[in-house]
């Protein structure tokens, strides 16, 4: 750890990348304020998760929370707590396994799975639904689960009727899940769903023959090929037509099968055979399987120098391995392009190969590949050298400049590609934004006048912001005359910037803008607000940003000095009980119609039960009848609105009574 410790710290860039970080940082977040399960969970914080779960202290959810992260728990005990206390978020049973499964949590998955079984002891879902689940199990390589549910098909606790129903367009749930799994080329799936003994194996349209018998072929596997033609039985000269179509796919391990093939008179086809061999030859050299290649070549010399020319230098195997191996292959006819190029600058080692390539092809070649870019990225002298050499058409697209360590390369960089004045303050501002003073000095003095030229408020913005007090003294230094940006006393995130920036020229007699560009620490808004022109505006911003960032403590702290305003849309479209609680001291009045509104199209289903429960279902009926109306039948019927399922169902369940006279 101490050997650790110093190699971080003797690391200049990320000594000042930490420091800046603290210096910056808003104190963090109290555990009062920490309520986002959301946060919680990506930050990987289970033990306080537990203890707030064991305190049955409030947890904000969001529809992205209860959808997505929090199949990123993978202790068993701990998702059922909360499957337990938000079960209401889990009504849609094939949504979530679903989920599970793209998260490859499978202890999730495994007991959502059983509270489904519980409920409904032979599956009757919708037949999509449960094709898709399959789906996902295939999508994320997920066989230990796929083998499970093809284990409910056997043992008839998957309901008949999804099986003998069309997956929309295409065929029956089995042979279409048949393709599936054998492009996977599992076997362990593959045998165990082609061995499901229940019947619908019957295939309703040509086309999926040709899928199921281009997908066994493909596996390379005798066995698979062979039970599928037990399962799937046709004329021989057909599983011909079907090899043949699938020649251009062909790999070098499907030799074996071919020759098993032709051996047992099911490939007998001369034209059939000659493509696939050829093809078989093609991979074989790719793959430098030269017994195989040895051995087909024998059968076929004549073809030998047209089959050099259908092969590229870059699929090759171990192409690049030398120069010498390199000119052999192109000797032999081996064809070269842009990607052979690319292949070349990947590695110190083959330097020597992209220069024999680039002496022997053409510019055009060259021209379509960003050799720039590629030496901008890796920091590339050579490259940069032979750019400069040998192609000075080359324009350049540096990558922002995060640290002063490759600064040598960039001065011999731009002192041949200069940059515009628009991408010069771009990466200016990277440099401030990092840290990386040598590297900015350097772009600075590019441009003589800078500030004469383009317009440089955004490097005062982001040094301020930042608290990057050395670049902003430097600026302030190199540009007297230039006016002070507009708002900036209102960027500054620490008591040091905010000092520079008045000590140098800020004029409190005149107006500044009341915006809030981020939420700094408490104290540093204290100090900013006197010098605004519209101090109640200001602190406008700052609850509405608070509430936006869920930062109770600001909320708290800045509320009383606009209580008098209306927050209760932005508390909606959040859905943070704990500002709608802080909000109703404050402001008990409030009417809720509109928090109401915005908690409903943004799925936050606490709010909305919060709303109810504490406000009662008489409370919007009685003064917003017709709004209600409107909102139901907007929600219900409108497949337009954007909110998730589960919402849409406790609403109906909810409103299910209410009617009004003009209701059919």
């Amino acid at each position: 750890m101490e050997i650790l410790f110093k190699d971080i710290y003797n690391n200049v860039y990320l000594r000042q990348r930490i420091f800046c970080t603290f210096l910056n940082s808003d104190n963090g977040q109290r555990y009062n304020e920490i309520c986002d399960l959301n946060w919680i969970i990506l930050n990987k914080h289970f033990g306080l998760l537990g203890e707030k779960i064991k305190r049955n202290e409030y947890l904000f959810v969001s529809p992205e929370c209860m959808t997505n992260t929090i199949y990123r728990i993978h202790d068993i005990n701990l998702f059922i707590l909360l499957y337990q206390r938000f079960h209401y978020y889990f009504i849609e049973p094939m949504k979530t396994l679903s989920n599970a499964l793209e998260k490859n949590n499978v202890v999730a998955f495994n007991y959502l799975l059983e509270m489904v079984l519980q409920k409904d002891t032979q599956l009757n879902g919708s037949v999509l639904d449960f094709y898709r689940l399959f789906k996902a199990c295939i999508l994320y390589n997920d066989y230990k689960t796929l083998n499970q549910l093809f284990d409910l098909i056997e043992n008839g606790r998957v309901h008949v009727s999804l099986l003998k129903k069309k997956i929309d367009d295409n065929d029956y749930l089995i042979p279409t899940l048949v393709i599936d799994v054998l492009e996977k080329k599992n076997k362990v799936s593959i045998l165990k769903i082609l061995n499901i003994k229940y019947d619908p194996l019957k295939v309703a349209r040509d086309k999926t023959y040709i899928k199921i018998y281009d997908a066994a072929f493909h596996t390379g596997d005798i066995e698979i090929f062979t039970l599928v033609m037990e399962k799937y039985p046709i004329e021989l000269d057909r599983i011909q037509y079907f090899i043949l179509k699938s020649r251009y796919k062909i790999s070098s391990n499907l030799y074996p099968l071919t020759e098993y093939l032709k051996k047992m008179k099911i490939l007998e086809n001369q034209y059939c055979i000659k493509g696939v061999d050829k093809m078989l030859l093609l991979y074989a050299f790719a793959e430098q399987d030269m017994d195989l290649f040895n051995k087909l070549i024998e059968k076929y010399p004549s073809e030998k120098d047209s089959l050099f020319k259908q092969l590229n230098l870059s699929n090759i195997k171990g192409s690049f391995s030398s120069l010498e191996n390199v000119k052999g292959l192109l000797d032999l006819g081996v064809q070269v392009d842009k990607q052979c190029f690319i292949e070349s600058l990947n590695s110190e080692a083959t330097w020597d190969i992209f220069l024999y390539l680039s002496k022997c092809y053409s510019n055009k070649l060259l021209r379509g590949i960003d050799i720039g870019d590629f030496a901008s990225a890796k920091k590339n002298m050579k490259l940069l050298r032979f750019l400069i050499e040998s192609h000075p058409y080359y324009s350049m697209n540096q990558e922002f400049l995060k640290s002063d360590q490759h600064l040598s390369f960039y001065q011999s960089l731009l002192a041949h590609f200069p940059l515009s004045h628009y991408y010069l303050i771009e990466c200016i501002g990277s440099t401030i934004k990092y840290g990386a003073m040598e590297t900015f000095k350097y772009l600075y003095s590019l441009e003589k006048d800078l500030a004469q030229s383009i317009d440089i408020s955004n490097l005062y913005y982001t040094a301020a912001v930042y608290s990057r007090n050395d670049f902003l003294l430097f600026l302030f230094e190199k540009n007297p005359d230039f006016k002070m940006p507009k708002g900036l006393i209102t960027y500054a995130s620490s008591s040091k910037t905010l000092d520079i920036i008045v000590k140098n020229g800020f004029d409190a007699t005149k107006k500044t803008v009341n915006y809030c560009p981020s939420l700094h620490k408490i104290d540093i808004i204290h100090l900013i607000s006197p010098l605004v022109s519209d101090k109640q505006d200001y602190f406008l911003n700052i609850i509405k940003l608070s509430i936006k960032q869920n930062k109770i403590q600001h909320f708290q702290t800045f509320l009383p000095f606009s209580a008098n305003q209306d927050f209760a849309y932005e508390i909606g479209q959040i859905g943070n009980i704990e500002f709608l609680k802080i909000y109703q001291q404050y402001n008990p009045q409030t009417k809720y119609i509109r928090c109401f509104r915005e908690a409903m199209q943004n799925g936050h289903l606490d709010m909305i039960k919060y709303l109810l429960d504490t406000l009662g279902f008489d409370y919007f009926l009685s003064e917003y009848q017709n709004h209600i109306k409107r909102l139901r039948n907007h929600i219900l019927d409108s497949p337009g609105y954007n909110i998730v399922a589960y919402f849409k169902l406790y609403y109906q369940i909810i409103f299910k009574d209410y009617k009004d006279d003009n209701d059919s």
